[in-house]
């Protein structure tokens, strides 16, 4: 076998065993549900067991072999019944799992890197030893490979309270992604149609004036087989949720067996499907804010009895689709947030003032400072003051936006807000001062004429109002960000207001023309405009001229500071 091919199969091996070892999470924690068959669960483990251990055999990685082999020999032990099957023997299979997992970034790395576990495959064989004197046929694999005897340990490798209060080292981003076949199929439909259209083009244009209604036709069709081959080329970067849920659903069992809090972890829309960038980076955020709830939210048994609540505490998790953005909520069922002991801890560390007047949600939104945490004692879970301004960060860069609904001793509600993709979306196109711009539809409320709304300059604050129908907003100019001067077409032309919404605030910004809506392909911006306020990116219109893409939360910044902690 020549070291060429061997490196190609060691790579598809590492690149297949990382999804099962994401499988295998999902099953060993599905162990610890009552309802699920545990039989077939068994099952399906010492399959994927036995074939990392025959796969990683071919290609040369031994001691990854010896390790799954060990480990099936425990999960047939389990499954027979020999091993009682505990909480503590969760947290050695999913540790097991962790190891693997570290073991596969390291060879991905470097493929000829020293691995060795001996201690791990030991503790695991002396398990095995043992059950084995009460049933004689788990003493060697499906296989028929025997074990290794061992010497027993006076320690268990794994106590039930060293179960690590961190989740596993945040792997790299897989360079790979499954995609059906049918989505393949779908593409180079899309394309052929696409080939023939340009086909018949090139055929018209040899007599363009006979051809006007041939070609008027052929343009529509390409136009729409072109949104097709989008969408198709778009659903390439899709992936389920099933992954994702199933990573926090490890996180809530960790911190859930440090805390003692017993917790039911439930999920809907599994099935939903976003863009793997954003997956990828949503991941660290959402996986902080479950933690979290564990931590700060669900009470304790003892607190939760004296409430009339269950003893077993609940975190839900929704994922869906409505009006082309993509939402996630994180719901608990613990005590919920005390507006009043948020304002005393943020007067505490001097984030406001004794006199400032916040509503609830500008008190709540103080969560999110820098600094700022309602943990009492510093643990190694949470209350250092870290964690919470940076998952909003991170979330307001992918587009989105988290929004905080409490109850006191009724539970906390997180809404995340996010776009389908972060560079394929539908944008507005619109002129200031002639120069033309770009944002996403999804951030648009309503676009009005200036005539049919009330603007007033409030001298004093130096700011301007707007009077939109009943409601009245805050008006921002955005000339005085691009600092582009009006010239005298631009200035007869008829203004408009663009109406937007900035954590739960409606903004307008007057601008000068709409263009309309666009088919947005999105770029990195280049250093030269990297410091325009509010660019996250450039696009190419139809004309080929190049424009920005802006993002109204970051303009917002620029053009408003922060009123929080004025007084009445």
């Amino acid at each position: 076998m020549s070291d060429d091919f061997l490196k190609d199969i060691q790579q598809s091996f590492l690149v297949e065993a990382c999804e099962n070892l994401a499988q295998t999470e999902s099953l060993f924690l599905s162990l610890e549900k009552p309802d699920v068959d545990h039989h077939e669960t068994f099952v399906q483990l010492k399959r994927l067991a036995h074939n990392f251990k025959g796969s990683g055999k071919a290609v040369s990685f031994d001691e990854l072999s010896r390790f799954s082999h060990s480990l099936e020999n425990l999960l047939i032990a389990l499954s027979s019944g020999a091993i009682k099957l505990t909480p503590a023997i969760v947290d050695l299979l999913l540790t097991c799992n962790d190891t693997l997992r570290t073991d596969l970034e390291t060879l991905k790395a470097n493929t000829e890197a020293k691995i060795d576990h001996q201690d791990m495959i030991d503790h695991l064989e002396d398990l095995v030893k043992t059950a084995s004197d009460s049933n004689p046929e788990i003493s060697s694999s499906e296989n028929g490979e025997p074990t290794s005897p061992v010497p027993l340990f006076n320690k268990p490798f794994i106590k039930s309270k060293e179960v690590p209060v961190v989740p596993p080292p945040t792997v790299a981003a897989d360079d790979h992604v499954r995609i059906p076949m049918k989505r393949i199929e779908e593409l180079f439909n899309s394309f052929g149609e696409q080939v023939i259209y340009l086909s018949a083009l090139e055929h018209y244009k040899n007599d363009m004036i006979n051809n006007l209604d041939n070609i008027e036709r052929t343009l529509f069709n390409l136009k729409k087989i072109t949104y097709e081959l989008q969408q198709s080329t778009l659903s390439l970067r899709m992936v389920g949720l099933k992954g994702l849920f199933a990573k926090l659903e490890r996180a809530v069992r960790d911190v859930s067996r440090v805390t003692n809090k017993p917790v039911h972890f439930i999920t809907t829309g599994l099935n939903q499907e976003l863009d793997k960038t954003i997956v990828d980076q949503i991941s660290d955020p959402l996986t902080h804010m479950v933690r979290n709830a564990v931590d700060h939210g669900i009470e304790s048994q003892e607190e939760r009895m004296q409430k009339s609540k269950p003893e077993v505490g609940s975190i839900c998790i929704d994922a869906y689709r409505e009006s082309g953005s993509f939402f996630i909520i994180i719901k608990d069922d613990g005590k919920g947030l005390d507006p009043a002991f948020i304002r005393r801890k943020a007067i505490e560390k001097g984030l406001i003032t004794s006199e400032a007047v916040l509503s609830e949600k500008e008190t709540f939104d103080l969560l999110f400072e820098p600094g700022f945490s309602t943990k009492e004692q510093v643990s190694e879970i949470s209350g250092r003051g870290v964690g919470m301004n940076v998952v909003k960060e991170m979330i307001q860069n992918l587009g989105g936006q988290l929004d905080i609904k409490s109850e006191i001793n009724q539970g906390t509600t997180f809404k995340i807000k996010l776009p389908l993709s972060l560079s394929l979306f539908n944008g507005l196109c619109f002129t200031v001062n002639g120069q033309r711009y770009i944002v996403p539809s999804s951030q648009v409320i309503e676009v009005v004429d200036c005539s049919q709304v009330e603007i007033r300059d409030i001298n004093d604050a130096k700011m301007r109002l707007v009077q939109v129908r009943d409601s009245v907003h805050c008006l921002l100019d955005l000339r005085s960000v691009f600092r582009n001067h009006l010239n005298g077409e631009e200035a007869s032309r008829r203004k408009m207001i663009l109406i937007t919404e900035v954590d739960g605030e409606k903004i307008c910004f007057q601008i000068h023309q709409v263009s309309g809506i666009v088919r947005v392909v999105q770029k990195p911006i280049g250093n030269e405009v990297a410091s325009c306020p509010g660019a996250v990116g450039v696009t190419i219109l139809g004309d080929g001229s190049p424009t920005l893409v802006l993002d109204f939360r970051q303009l917002v910044a620029e053009l408003r500071p922060t009123q929080r902690g004025l007084t009445a």
